[in-house]
């Protein structure tokens, strides 16, 4: 039973402390810390794999957000809490026990910084919720903007009850949505890569002042006609259009 989270953060206590991170829409391999071209530099989340363990074969329990959330903070399939699509609302049974209810009755300090999408069910048994609460999907913007919050509150969190048992979520935004803008934007929805990050110098260039990624392998195969979204720009982008998109991608996993 490890007594600390972190080297600055010490815990007295023979109860392992629980700090759940959850971010939007990595890909596999940018989970994985691997990249075709070798620029993207994850350390925290190798340190993190370094300290702990890495599950090579773990799956979302839906292809959709809301049910694969519910899954997490209730433990139990779509099929049992009821959430097979994206939501606005609380559906997950209340006789159903959630995360933060059971650690709450547990006796320990519960917490959750971030963005919810479960309609609900991941706010039950929270005590903390820091700055400001953000019930729905979240667009790239909004990451942008409150991400920085949720973290700082989270920091705090963790300094504030270092010495007792606690169970807290971090639940950040971006990349998520990182294709679209929100409905209401001007540039409507367009990639915000065309609307915020042209890479137009020359030589084209990102992080640490590396060549723009190449762009995936299969980027202009076709799809079935079923798979693809309404205003999507999948056959319409160049590939300097496509490589600014995975660098800013790329960015935001970094960041």
């Amino acid at each position: 039973r490890s007594r600390r989270v972190s080297s600055r953060f010490l815990i007295m206590t023979d109860r392992p402390n629980i700090l759940v991170l959850m971010t939007d829409q990595w890909s596999p391999l940018a989970g994985q810390g691997q990249n075709e071209v070798g620029v993207l530099s994850t350390r925290s989340v190798d340190r993190l794999r370094g300290e702990g363990c890495s599950f090579g074969n773990a799956y979302a329990s839906f292809p959709v957000c809301s049910p694969s959330r519910a899954s997490i903070v209730t433990g139990v399939m779509p099929d049992r809490h009821g959430v097979v699509g994206n939501v606005g609302a609380d559906i997950v049974p209340h006789e159903m026990t959630t995360l933060g209810e059971r650690f709450s009755e547990a006796g320990r300090a519960t917490a959750w910084f971030g963005k919810d999408h479960t309609g609900g069910a991941s706010y039950r048994g929270i005590e903390d919720f820091g700055s400001l609460t953000l019930p729905s999907a979240g667009f790239l913007a909004e990451g942008s903007v409150f991400d920085p919050v949720f973290t700082r509150d989270c920091i705090g969190f963790l300094r504030a009850h270092q010495y007792e048992s606690f169970c807290g979520v971090l639940s950040l935004v971006n990349p998520h949505d990182i294709c679209y803008t929100p409905q209401h934007s001007s540039v409507g929805r367009r990639s915000m890569v065309d609307a915020l990050n042209r890479f137009t110098d020359e030589p084209q260039t990102y992080l640490r002042d590396q060549p723009l990624p190449p762009a995936r392998a299969n980027t202009f195969d076709r799809c079935a006609p079923w798979m693809r979204h309404d205003g999507a720009f999948h056959g319409v982008w160049d590939e300097a259009q496509w490589r600014g998109y995975l660098a800013t991608y790329y960015a935001l996993i970094e960041n």
